[in-house]
C-alpha cells in the first residue's frame, strides 16, 4: 500500500465540503438517505441524531463496501480497524482534534484508479441536488474573451432545474460555494472566481473541472496564496472563506513528511492510522521514535516550523541538521543533547538568543545563524572550539564577547548588517581566519590587533564610518580582496602597499583627495574602484600596476590622465565618467587590451585615440565630442 500526504489532503478537503454542503443545502434535516447503514453482518449501534461520529463512521462502512476497497486487503484491515475504534468509544461526538487527526476513506484519489473513480460516483451521489439553487443572470463583465461558450452554457445551467439527481453539476455547485457565503450572487461569477484560484482552463468540460479541482489541491497547499488575490477583494475573500485557507494549512502540513529520511516507509506501515496536524513540530515526534535512532543529516527547510519538539535530543548520531527558511523563535534545551552534531543550519528564522545549550555542541564547524534577530551572543559561544564557519549576518547584534577569540579554528566569519560600532581586540587571537565580512555596520574604527591574522584573505568592511585604517592592515601578508568603499576614509596609509598579493581593492565612495606612490606596489592588483571620490590627479606610479584589467576613476576631479597610464598592459576596462577632462592621452592608444572606455558627461572635446581592441565606447551626455565624431 502506498500512503502519501495525498491522503490526508483529500480527507480534509472532501470531509469539509462534505460538511459545509450539508449545513448549506440541508439546515434543519440530516444528510441524504445514502447514509442508510449497510448490513455487511457488523453491528452498528448508531442513534437517530445523525451525528458527525455516526455520519462518519457510516461513510466507512460505505467505502469498505466497494469491490475495489476489499481487494485490498491491507487497505480493508486498515478502515476495519478504524470503525470499530469509532464504535468503541464512549462519546457520541468526534472531537475536533479527531476529525483532523483520524485518515477516514484510506487510499482515496491516490493512485489506485479503481478507487478514485469510486470516490467520484461517492461524490456523485453525496452532492444529489433535490434543491436547486435559483435562476441567476449571469453578470456579461465576468467573462473575456477566451472564455468557452460550452463551458459558459455548463455553468449557467447548473442554476437550472434540470440539474439530474446525481450530476457532476451538482457536485462543481458545491465546491464553488465553499468558497462563497453569498448564496444570491451569480453562479457563474463565482465559478469564474474558483476557476481563477484553482488555475482552471475555461474550456474544460464541468465534469473535467471537478476532476482537476480534486488534482489540483494535491499542489494548491504549496503552491497558492491568499496573497496572490489580495488586489481583488472579492477573489480574496472567496479564497479564505469558510476557514478554507486553515485546512489548506493544515494540509500543508502533512508536507514535511516528505522531507524526513524514511517518513514514507513510516507512513506505509498498516498500524499508522492517526497523525497530529495541529503543529509541525509534533509531526517530528513520532518519526524520530521510530526513525531517528540511525538518521545522520536531516534537512528540515522551508518546512513552516514553529517549534520543535523535545525528542529532538534522540537523533544521537546526527551530524548535520537544516533548518533554514522557517518560522522558529527558540530551540529547546534538548539541542544540546545532539552531541555528534557538525553542521548546523538556522538561518532566516526568528531567533532572539542563541542558548547556553546550543553552545554544548562542541563537534559543531559550520554554525549558520543569519537572518535572525539575535542582540548579543552569550560567553558559552567560545566553548564550539571545534567551529570553523560563524555566520552571523543580518541580525541586531551591537557588540562581539571577548569570547569570540576563543574559536581558534574558525576559518569564515560573517557579521555583515548588524549594528557593531567597534570590533574586541580579542578579534587578533583567531589565528586561523581566511575571510572577515563586516559590512553594513557601524564600526568607527579597526583595531590595530587586526594585524596578527595572517592568514587573512578577505577583509569587507565596506558601508560602515571608517575614518582612517590602521598602519597594521599593511601586515596581512595573504589578503587579497580589501573592501574600504562607503566609508569617510581621507587618506589610505603607505603600508597598505605591503599587501603584495593583493589582488582586489574596492576604495569608492569615500573622500580621498590624493593616493599615496605606495599604490604602485601592488604588483598583483587586478581590480581598482576609485570611484565617488575627489581625486585630481593620480601619481604616476599607477603605471607600475602591471595586472591591472579593471579601474574605475568615474565621478571624482581629474583634469588629466598620468602618460605612465600607457602601462598598464592587461586593462581592459577604463571608466573615467564625470571627471574634468578636456582631452585624453595619445598614451591609451597603447593599452591594447583595453575592451570598454567610458567618458560621457565629460567635457573631452578631442577624439580618443585608436585603441586596437575597443569593443565599447561610451559618451553618453558628452555633446561636445558626439558632435565631432558624428
Amino acid at each position: 500500500m502506498q500512503l502519501s500526504p495525498t491522503y490526508e489532503k483529500a480527507k480534509a478537503y472532501l470531509e469539509f465540503c462534505l460538511r459545509k454542503f450539508s449545513e448549506s443545502r440541508f439546515p434543519s434535516q440530516s444528510l441524504p438517505s445514502f447514509f442508510l447503514p449497510l448490513e455487511k453482518g457488523k453491528e452498528k449501534s448508531l442513534s437517530s441524531t445523525d451525528s458527525p461520529k455516526e455520519r462518519y463512521t457510516e461513510l466507512l462502512f460505505d467505502v469498505l463496501e466497494e469491490s475495489s476497497i476489499q481487494e485490498n486487503l491491507i487497505l480493508k484491515k486498515i478502515l476495519e480497524n478504524q470503525v470499530e475504534e469509532l464504535m468503541n468509544q464512549e462519546n457520541e461526538e468526534l472531537t475536533e482534534k479527531e476529525k483532523v487527526s483520524y485518515k477516514w476513506t484510506e487510499k482515496l484519489l491516490a493512485e489506485n484508479k479503481e478507487v478514485r473513480q469510486f470516490v467520484v460516483e461517492k461524490l456523485k451521489q453525496i452532492y444529489q441536488n433535490p434543491y436547486p439553487p435559483p435562476t441567476v443572470a449571469p453578470h456579461p463583465s465576468i467573462f473575456t474573451a477566451s472564455s468557452s461558450s460550452a463551458s459558459v452554457k455548463e455553468i449557467q445551467s447548473l442554476s437550472l432545474s434540470s440539474v439530474t439527481p446525481i450530476s457532476m453539476g451538482s457536485l462543481y455547485t458545491a465546491i464553488v460555494q465553499v468558497h462563497f457565503s453569498d448564496k444570491n450572487e451569480g453562479v457563474i461569477g463565482q465559478a469564474c472566481i474558483v476557476d481563477k484560484i484553482y488555475e482552471i482552463e475555461s474550456n474544460l468540460s464541468v465534469e473535467e473541472k471537478v476532476s482537476y479541482i480534486f488534482q489540483k489541491l494535491f499542489t494548491l497547499a504549496t503552491s497558492l496564496s491568499p496573497l496572490e488575490f489580495e488586489e481583488n477583494p472579492k477573489e480574496s475573500k472567496a479564497f479564505t472563506l469558510s476557514n478554507y485557507s486553515s485546512y489548506l494549512l493544515n494540509i500543508n502540513r502533512l508536507l514535511i513528511w516528505q522531507k524526513l529520511p524514511g517518513g514514507t516507509e513510516y507512513l506505509n506501515q498498516p498500524h499508522i492510522k492517526a497523525l497530529s496536524l495541529k503543529k509541525k513540530g509534533e509531526l517530528l515526534t513520532h518519526w524520530i521514535e521510530a526513525q531517528g535512532e540511525n538518521i545522520t543529516s536531516l534537512n528540515l527547510s522551508n518546512s513552516g516550523l514553529t517549534f520543535l519538539p523535545l525528542e529532538i535530543g534522540q537523533l544521537s548520531q546526527l551530524q548535520k541538521l537544516y533548518l533554514d527558511n522557517n518560522q522558529l523563535t527558540a530551540l529547546p534545551d534538548e539541542i544540546g543533547q545532539l552531541s555528534r552534531l557538525e553542521v548546523l543550519v538556522l538561518s532566516d528564522n526568528q531567533l532572539t538568543a542563541v542558548t547556553v545549550e546550543l553552545c554544548q555542541l562542541l563537534r559543531l564547524t559550520w554554525l549558520n545563524l543569519r537572518d535572525n534577530q539575535l542582540t548579543a551572543l552569550p560567553d558559552e559561544i567560545g566553548q564550539l572550539s571545534r567551529l570553523e564557519v560563524l555566520e552571523l549576518s543580518d541580525n541586531q547584534l551591537a557588540a562581539l564577547p571577548a569570547a569570540i577569540g576563543q574559536l581558534s579554528q574558525l576559518q569564515w566569519l560573517y557579521l555583515n548588517d548588524n549594528l557593531l560600532t567597534n570590533l574586541p581586540d580579542v578579534i587578533g587571537q583567531l589565528s586561523q581566519l581566511e575571510k572577515i565580512h563586516l559590512s553594513h555596520n557601524q564600526l568607527m574604527a579597526i583595531p590595530t590587533a587586526i594585524g596578527q591574522l595572517s592568514q587573512l584573505k578577505v577583509l569587507n568592511v565596506d558601508s560602515n564610518q571608517l575614518t582612517a585604517i590602521p598602519a597594521a592592515l599593511g601586515q596581512l601578508a595573504q589578503l587579497q580582496m580589501l573592501g574600504l568603499s562607503d566609508n569617510q576614509l581621507t587618506a589610505i596609509p603607505s603600508e597598505v602597499g605591503q599587501l603584495a598579493r593583493l589582488q582586489m581593492l574596492w576604495l569608492g565612495d569615500n573622500q580621498l583627495a590624493f593616493l599615496l606612490s605606495a599604490i604602485g606596489q601592488l604588483s598583483w592588483l587586478q581590480y581598482l574602484y576609485l570611484e565617488y571620490n575627489q581625486l585630481a590627479a593620480l601619481p604616476a606610479e599607477i603605471g607600475q600596476l602591471a595586472g591591472l584589467q579593471v579601474l574605475d576613476l568615474s565621478h571624482n576631479q581629474l583634469t588629466t590622465l598620468p602618460p605612465e597610464i600607457e602601462q598598464l598592459p592587461v586593462l581592459q576596462m577604463l571608466d573615467l565618467r564625470h571627471n574634468q577632462l578636456t582631452a585624453l592621452p595619445a598614451a591609451l592608444g597603447q593599452i591594447y587590451q583595453l575592451q570598454q572606455l567610458s567618458f560621457s558627461s565629460d567635457q573631452v572635446i578631442t577624439p580618443p585615440p585608436q585603441v586596437p581592441e575597443l569593443r565599447t565606447l561610451k559618451l553618453e551626455g558628452n555633446a561636445a565630442l558626439k558632435n565631432i565624431l558624428m
